[in-house]
């Protein structure tokens, strides 16, 4: 509801308060990349790629999106010109998606073009 109606600042409530009160779920980290694609919405990078890499630093053993999280900081640093972290990034969703995701879907697929960009090929 909130994304459909672009009121990020108050989707980011809401995740906040998914995380604070379930941190030792799978749904805390979903609910740091979401506060991290809220800021990116709002334009806030710095403040995105903050939540990207805590839902990193914090739960870097679950799958299902962490992989994608490191796409979104990928995407981030890429875009406030910082390739070499950004291709760091696209690298590790790679390696934490092997064998999770479907290589030619969403994340894997977007991570290996990103680094086909960045490398110019």
């Amino acid at each position: 509801m909130f994304h459909n109606e672009k009121k990020y600042t108050e989707a980011i409530e809401v995740y906040r308060r998914v995380y604070d009160t379930y941190p030792k779920l799978n749904v805390a980290e979903e609910a740091l990349m979401m506060i991290g694609l809220c800021h990116t919405w709002l334009g806030h990078r710095d403040k995105a790629i903050e939540a990207y890499q805590k839902a990193i630093n914090e739960y870097p053993h679950l799958t299902g999106w962490i992989d994608s999280t490191y796409l979104y900081l990928g995407i981030a640093y890429l875009e406030e010109g910082q390739k070499e972290k950004a291709l760091e990034a696209f690298e590790n969703c790679l390696a934490v998606g092997e064998g999770v995701r479907d290589p030619e879907k969403f994340p894997i697929k977007d991570a290996r073009e990103f680094i086909a960009r960045i490398k110019g090929r």
